[in-house]
């Protein structure tokens, strides 16, 4: 029995201790500081209710915090009935947290005890993206609620960012305001924290709530610090004691795409360029490849009888004849059979019997009613057939003795000519 009840205890000391801890996600892709939530997944934040009793309205908040290798990022959306301005003051003035406003405290080196020291900051971020920083130690002591807290403003000298935007009129009693948000992006460096997977330091959040006191008018720089609604995350009231902040974890890592445009991001430039070195000349080859291919007439009777009669006729030509167009047509058959090996294109079979490209084409329209390019392939593709016939050489052989880098591209050839590839064609043979 006293064992379960211990086990029991344990167990809910853990959850408590979990509860307790405020998360910090990784962010693949961080926000915009804009003052605006459209970049948070807000279904992952926390929310806080406050419990104020002298204030018009309490104050409901949700907030997210995030990291990345350079910085700290946060975002809380405070819903406010009644926006409050009573510093109208600037970034750098301690009178800020008069203001409606949120407050960070944070031990950068997770050591320090019941008073702020030099590695200890306050962070103020008010509804109108006013910032003020306070860094623990003891030059001089600013009284709040009879609490000696050491600390002195930094803001000069402390990089952040914040952005607030809000939803409603500032110091009007008279109408119900909804809200305002405050987004912020502060960097490690200030921090002097190194962001790694699982590492924690203590921190503390406020929400300050000037309800009460909207009615009056915005303070002298002489008043003393009124008494108005500040409440932590962790119900507490009084701040500047690091023993009784709470133990922030950083969770989550890079992903492995982030990782890849991280380590290599500043060479993409060298990695297109091989693209546009490499592919385009590719894509260019294959589109003149499939341009050919679509040139590729189909094995035609008509065709074949032409050829015979032109090729078989008996050798009646004398030597000054041979400029006779169907002599043409047999010297044109033996210059592309004589380099078969070859890619034999157009312009050179036309320089190869004296003429231009035009006069290549008109004959070759006239006698056979096809293109040169249609009347080189259809040689090879007729002497590929009788080596895929006659000889022991494979598809590949062929393919390369009648000029073809690429077998797979004579196939496509051999099968658009002859309706049936070059392996269906050697069942035949015989």
């Amino acid at each position: 029995m006293k064992k379960t009840l211990l086990t029991c205890c344990f167990f809910l000391l853990l959850v408590t201790s979990l509860q307790a801890q405020i998360p910090i996600r990784y962010l693949n892709n961080p926000p915009e500081i804009d003052g605006l939530a459209n970049d948070w997944d807000l279904q992952k934040a926390s929310t806080f209710q406050s419990k104020a009793k002298n204030v018009f309205s309490a104050n409901t908040v949700k907030y997210a915090l995030g990291f990345d290798e350079q910085n700290l990022y946060g975002l809380f959306q405070v819903s406010d009935k009644y926006l409050t301005d009573l510093a109208l003051d600037k970034s750098g003035s301690p009178r800020i947290s008069f203001n409606d406003a949120i407050e960070l405290y944070i031990d950068a080196k997770n050591n320090s005890q019941n008073r702020m020291d030099a590695s200890d900051y306050q962070i103020i971020i008010d509804l109108n993206s006013n910032v003020t920083v306070f860094r623990g130690g003891d030059r001089f002591q600013i009284q709040v609620e009879e609490s000696l807290v050491p600390k002195d403003t930094i803001t000069t000298n402390f990089v952040i960012e914040g952005k607030s935007t809000k939803n409603g009129t500032v110091n009007n009693s008279k109408d119900v305001d909804a809200q305002y948000i405050v987004e912020f992006r502060l960097p490690w460096a200030s921090l002097g924290i190194v962001p790694v997977e699982g590492a924690f330091f203590k921190m503390d959040i406020c929400f300050n709530d000037a309800d009460d006191f909207m009615d009056i008018k915005p303070l002298p720089e002489t008043s003393p610090i009124p008494y108005y609604s500040y409440e932590s995350i962790t119900g507490n009231s009084d701040f500047g004691y690091p023993d009784k902040w709470t133990k922030a974890v950083l969770i989550g890592q890079a992903s492995w795409l982030k990782k890849l445009n991280d380590t290599y991001g500043h060479y993409w430039w060298i990695l297109t360029l091989l693209i546009g070195v490499v592919l385009v000349p590719l894509i260019i080859y294959l589109l003149v490849l499939n341009n050919k291919l679509k040139q590729i007439q189909p094995k035609s009777e008509k065709l074949d009888e032409k050829l015979y009669l032109i090729l078989n006729e008996e050798e009646k030509l004398k030597l000054n004849e041979t400029t006779t167009e169907k002599a043409f047509v047999k010297n044109a058959r033996q210059f592309v059979v004589k380099r078969l090996d070859a890619d034999v294109t157009p312009a050179e079979l036309a320089a190869e019997l004296g003429v231009s490209l035009r006069q290549l084409q008109r004959i070759f329209k006239e006698e056979l009613d096809i293109t040169p390019n249609s009347f080189i392939s259809t040689i090879k593709m007729e002497e590929a057939a009788v080596m895929l016939k006659t000889s022991s050489r494979n598809i590949s052989e062929v393919a390369y003795a009648v000029g073809f880098s690429d077998p797979a591209y004579f196939a496509k050839v051999f099968k658009k000519y002859f309706g049936q590839s070059p392996k269906e064609f050697t069942k035949t043979k015989g």
